[in-house]
């Protein structure tokens, strides 16, 4: 510790503290000029900071202080320090001062000398043995951690920093540096997503600041598998690869070396998805029709003065915890997305198999359908605990997070009640070549425990065959009353009005619900009781708003019983009311009363 400052201006700290300890007719004086911050504390208290020397931390050293009251001399983080940006700062500076036997971390805030001071003197000492402890591990985080933003602003593209917290190794690099012919785009990676209006962004950036330098953001790494930055990088890819059809731009033997790269990549590199094939497609049509612009001078400006900032990640583990917890702060991943993420994640460094490799490929195949199928899936398991489900967010991932397998025992407690086991045994030893064999598929249940993993993914590409099944009314599965069902749910007059398509979500989901659990076992009879369950909120109300479907069904039994059942009849035998025929909504469909009168199930007076 250089010095301590005291808020009012007085440069002693001993008569500092002498003067506002020791007046004895009125309380001590607030030492800080913050006046609307201390009056919400009691005013017996006394404040000072560090003062760091001109030169070093001072510019980022701010939002911390030290405080007598109540006996006690405390650290308190403020301001920034305090925010989500820090928290890798207060954690350190927790686990550096955690062997510390005179320190009490009180919060992740507030940190307490853990000696009682009476007198002036005592506070004088305790200010100083606190600042000592503290100021020391602060300065040496705060100069890394300025070097580094030095380094990032004015990086020579040489490695520069290696964070010895993260295990993460840094460096600035132009795109003439980058060699793309070592960048591969991992199984676990979502598709190309990346369209017109995105490319049109990234040239009309680089016209405008590529004059100097120009920080197109990170490149998250893992053995040249691209974690993070591939939707960047696949555009830079199409971009050089037409502007080396510029013979003037060709010309330059220097580059030569990138355009091999550049050639490279694309060899090694190949979409499947249809998304993805008819984004590259499009946006090859716009990089072509603003090739007028992409001349030498725009590709100078590209390969010369715009930069990523590189980050290595020296594990697989790390690498999806890498790409989990950027992303969970952006707005162009679904849930699943961070799901995917979280599984790929838990499966065991060295265990991942073309098992895994052949799933992740059939996710990303289907994964636009995965968003109302994981909205299906949530609704059964809370509807049928009586619970809210409007929506599927980032925020409900919780849901579909479950036992991690290679756990320490101690951990896994319930796995070894009996249900449990078997669970584990079946993950543990299941084939899934079997399949093909005749033998049964790897036994899920929609309301039982997720297993993490592979498990999961098995789990889910289950899930979206059968929900593929139950929503196609020429599934081999149904018999022709459900099929009849089904005909009218898919062309009666209204069946796009937003209140219609709430209702089919009901439907769906039972279904989905009844054929998990039970088959097709009396199929025709379930669809008849869940039509009628579903539909007779439409016919009833002349609005049917996402607040209604989701009272009725967490509050209603149908779901529940569900769970609860352990035979079809259970399901079958409930008791469906009728529809009252003076309840029916203007506004319903004729359709649907029909068939309600054909089950009859509308009364008349």
């Amino acid at each position: 510790m250089e010095s301590l400052w005291i808020y009012d201006g007085e440069s002693n700290l001993v008569e500092y503290v002498r003067k506002h300890f020791c007046q004895e007719c009125n309380p001590p004086k607030q030492a800080s000029t913050s006046n609307n911050y201390y009056s919400r504390h009691e005013k017996r208290f006394i404040d000072v900071s560090t003062s760091f020397p001109s030169g070093s931390t001072s510019e980022i050293c701010y939002g911390y202080h030290f405080s007598w009251s109540e006996s006690y001399v405390k650290f308190y983080l403020r301001g920034s320090f305090a925010t989500h940006h820090w928290r890798d700062f207060r954690k350190y500076l927790m686990e550096q001062t955690g062997a510390d036997g005179e320190l009490v971390w009180e919060n992740q805030y507030t940190c307490r000398y853990d000696k009682e001071l009476q007198n002036y003197e005592e506070i004088v000492e305790g200010f100083k043995t606190l600042s000592s402890l503290i100021d020391p591990i602060i300065l040496e985080y705060l100069s890394i951690r300025l070097e580094r933003q030095k380094m990032l602003a004015f990086g020579d593209g040489k490695p520069f920093v290696y964070d010895s917290v993260a295990h993460l190794s840094f460096e600035t690099r132009p795109i003439k540096y980058l060699d793309f012919s070592l960048f591969k785009i991992p199984d676990y990676q979502r598709t190309y997503k990346w369209q017109r209006s995105n490319v049109n962004q990234l040239i009309n950036d680089v016209l405008e600041y590529g004059s100097t330098t120009y920080r197109l953001g990170s490149l998250v790494l893992h053995n040249g598998d691209i974690v993070d930055g591939q939707q960047r990088i696949v555009t830079l890819a199409l971009i050089l690869h037409q502007m080396m059809l510029n013979e003037d731009i060709r010309s330059h033997t220097e580059y030569q070396g990138l355009f091999d790269s550049v050639v490279g990549f694309w060899k090694r590199t190949s979409y499947k998805n249809k998304e993805a094939l008819y984004n590259i497609i499009l946006n090859l049509d716009v990089i072509r029709n603003r090739a007028s612009e992409l001349d030498y001078s725009f590709f100078q400006k590209l390969v010369e003065n715009c930069e990523f900032v590189v980050i290595q990640v020296p594990t697989i583990q790390e690498a999806f915890q890498f790409f989990d917890s950027q992303n969970s702060r952006g707005k162009d991943l679904e849930a699943h997305d961070l799901l995917k993420a979280f599984h790929l994640r838990e499966i065991e460094e060295g265990k991942f198999t073309e098992h895994d490799s052949i799933n992740i490929s059939e996710w990303e195949q289907a994964h636009s359908d995965l968003i109302p199928l994981f909205l299906c899936l949530y609704r059964i398991r809370k509807w049928s605990k009586g619970e809210s489900a409007r929506f599927f967010t980032k925020n409900d991932i919780g849901e579909f997070k479950g036992l991690s397998l290679s756990k320490p025992k101690s951990t896994l407690l319930p796995l070894y009640n009996p249900s449990y086991f078997l669970n584990k045994l079946f993950a543990e030893f299941y084939d899934p070549g079997a399949v093909s064999s005749g033998k049964e598929e790897f036994p899920f249940q929609l309301t039982g425990h997720v297993i993490n993993g592979t498990r999961f993914f098995d789990m889910i590409l289950h899930y979206n065959r059968l929900y593929e099944c139950i929503t196609d009314r020429y599934w081999t599965g149904y018999g022709e009353v459900s099929k009849d069902i089904l005909l009218l749910l898919d062309t009666y007059d209204g069946v796009t009005r937003v209140g219609d398509e709430y209702v089919r979500n009901i439907f769906d989901a039972l279904v989905l619900f009844y054929v998990d659990k039970f088959g097709t076992i009396e199929i025709d009879k379930a669809l008849e009781k869940f039509f009628l369950y579903a539909y007779s909120i439409r016919i009833t109300q002349y609005r049917v708003s996402l607040a209604t479907i989701d009272n009725e069904m967490s509050n209603g039994r149908m779901f529940r019983l569900m769970r609860e059942s352990v035979s079809p009849y259970d399901v079958l035998n409930e008791y469906v009311p009728s529809v009252e025929n003076s309840a029916l909504a203007p506004n319903c469909s004729a359709q649907l009363v029909d068939r309600f009168e054909d089950l009859k199930k509308i009364r008349h007076e």
